[in-house]
């Protein structure tokens, strides 16, 4: 057995920077993370051949004064921290005094660096071995420091044959620029590769000009404004994605933790729950989160790249961001948009940076629907007959106005087997009603009242309905008794549940299908508690179906119960309720403007 000795220095020096430095965005990562803490308000990020031949990051930051320059490469040489005790309490983005030496130790490293009250600047080289260092004094730069890394992993060929083509490994560069472009608009960040510039922010205070730049303004007309939002030791700000505007993953997720992205669960997992009914399965809402929290309540010192953080007050945290983005979605206007990118996705996506500027509307409010039933016909019907044929036309103009959504709606009569026509009489715009969806909006909160008032009302069947107990779950049952199920065991028959009553508002479904339908529901749902998944099949299976054919007073009612409720914009599984078409987008699709 061989035996045991210390390593070499330069053998140590390669494994620790084997640590650090994975691939070319470490070196972008660590290098833009000393930017920021040297108060930089300009970083500039060039990289060749996906970073493998060259990264060189500039920026106008403090600087480091000549005398320090060979200390900047040691090991664990940080200005950042001077004792334990500073452990508690990290306010800059690096601090262990690894980042240049493990840089410096895989690749011909260069470092060009002037503090402002500096006439002229330093500059110091290494190739690989850190305590071979060659220093050139009297170089002509601005104030700031350049650093050029040539030849990433030369001396450690093993871990540069693991590199990834080059356009891959451009592709993670580019994702670490635009997080921390996003989380710091304060400084303009430049990014070129070969000479191409591909993300250029200008400094701002404003946070949505770097997501819009980064990831374009069809995103950002998607989010909804969080505001700043604090609570207790933690204070919030940031945005969300509107109802119906979610990913099929979590991609677009960031979470910002003191300027420094982090990744948790216990922020995912708060962000979704505080959306509730308004996510449906299968869909991530997108989120630009920005968190600033006493550094004495976290401690980031537990992972080597720092991604992810030890809360020390975890409910906190999850309270405070489960209860801005809940307020958040109750508050804001949720009424769908459907204009030029929207339509575009359906034949192929509208950039919805041009749409129409108005103020858009408030979302539905409770208000009296007015109706003359002098000037009415008691239904309205429609035929197969051509659009500007007289009689469908003297119909259409008997049709009275609806007070809704902060606005004077015409009822313009049914489409397809699904939709409701409304013509906002002020604008001109579209209304698209999905009437089984209000419907079930309303009988869901019309169920929820009658549930907590305990006025659910039961029918005894005349004979007992048996169910293998495949069908239901069996934790199920107890919520099921809550709300009107009179369900039995038989003692002989142990596999069989038997159903001596149910809510009077299901005296008219087939109970098998009622089953079904709710053991397929039941675990697509993200309501916060069982009794409100059972409400939502219950309201589901009792309200209009598609291809039933609605009156006008069977619409009216309908809209009028419906600004009535807490939630008239989504249904009991998160879709919307109805959604606007611009009059201006209408234009626009026919080049009229």
């Amino acid at each position: 057995m061989p035996k045991i000795q210390l390593l070499e220095p330069l053998v140590i020096s390669k494994i620790a920077a084997g640590e650090v430095i994975e691939r070319p965005v470490s070196v972008v990562k660590e290098l833009i993370e000393n930017a920021i803490d040297a108060e930089a308000t300009e970083i500039t990020i060039i990289i060749v051949e996906g970073g493998k031949d060259l990264i060189e990051i500039r920026d106008n930051g403090k600087g480091i004064a000549a005398n320090e320059l060979p200390l900047a490469i040691k090991r664990h040489s940080t200005s950042k921290i001077e004792s334990e005790a500073d452990l508690a309490r990290i306010n800059t983005m690096g601090f262990r005094g690894e980042a240049l030496y493990s840089i410096a130790s895989v690749c011909r490293f260069t470092i060009i660096s002037r503090k402002a009250e500096e006439e002229i600047a330093t500059k110091l080289k290494v190739s690989g071995d850190v305590d071979n260092i060659s220093i050139s004094e009297d170089i002509l730069a601005v104030s700031g420091t350049i650093i050029r890394v040539k030849d990433l992993f030369f001396n450690f060929i093993v871990r540069r044959k693991f590199l990834k083509k080059s356009y891959i490994e451009q592709g993670y560069i580019y994702d670490i620029v635009a997080q921390y472009a996003v989380a710091h608009p304060e400084i303009s960040f430049i990014f070129k590769v070969d000479d191409k510039e591909l993300i250029h922010t200008i400094r701002s205070t404003d946070y949505l000009l770097p997501i819009r730049k980064v990831f374009g303004s069809e995103l950002v007309q998607g989010l909804l404004n969080l505001g700043v939002v604090g609570h207790d030791k933690i204070s919030i700000m940031g945005y969300i994605s509107k109802p119906g505007n979610h990913k099929r993953n979590r991609k677009f997720q960031f979470f910002y933790l003191n300027g420094r992205r982090i990744f948790s669960n216990i922020l995912q997992e708060a962000l979704e729950e505080g959306y509730g009914k308004y996510l449906m399965k299968g869909e991530f809402p997108c989120a630009f989160l920005y968190l600033d929290i006493d550094p004495e309540e976290f401690d980031v010192n537990i992972h080597p790249q720092k991604r992810e953080v030890l809360f020390f007050d975890e409910k906190m945290l999850r309270t405070a961001v489960h209860g801005a983005v809940n307020h958040c979605l109750k508050t804001s206007d949720l009424v769908p948009q459907l204009t030029r990118t929207s339509i575009k996705k359906r034949q192929n996506q509208l950039n919805l940076s041009k749409v129409d500027s108005r103020p858009s509307r408030s979302p539905i409010k409770a208000s009296q629907v007015q109706l003359d039933t002098k000037s009415l016909p008691s239904e309205i019907e429609f035929s197969n007959q051509p659009l500007m044929h007289r009689e469908f036309s003297d119909v259409i103009k008997k049709a009275e106005t609806l007070d809704l959504i902060g606005a004077d709606l015409k009822y313009r009569g049914p489409l397809g087997k699904e939709f409701i026509l409304l013509e906002d009489v002020t604008t001109h715009d579209l209304v698209v009603l999905d009437f089984h969806a209000a419907h079930e909006r309303v009988n869901l909160e019309r169920l929820i009242n009658l549930h907590k008032l305990g006025k659910v009302s039961i029918q005894t069947l005349l004979q007992p309905f048996e169910l293998t107990k495949r069908s239901v779950d069996e934790q199920l049952i107890p919520q099921l008794s809550n709300l009107g199920f009179d369900i039995r065991v038989p003692k002989k028959q142990v596999e069989i549940i038997e159903i001596h009553g149910i809510p009077k508002i299901l005296a008219k479904t087939d109970i098998e299908t009622f089953f079904e339908l709710l053991s397929s529901k039941i675990d697509t749902s993200l309501f916060q508690d069982e009794i409100t998944k059972i409400l939502s099949v219950i309201a589901c299976h009792t309200s209009y179906r598609s291809g039933d054919q609605l009156s006008f007073r069977q619409t009216q009612e309908l809209l009028s119960r419906l600004v009535k409720t807490e939630n008239p914009n989504i249904c009991a599984h998160g879709r919307p309720t109805y959604f606007r078409i611009a009059y201006q987008e209408m234009l626009k699709q026919v080049r009229r403007i």
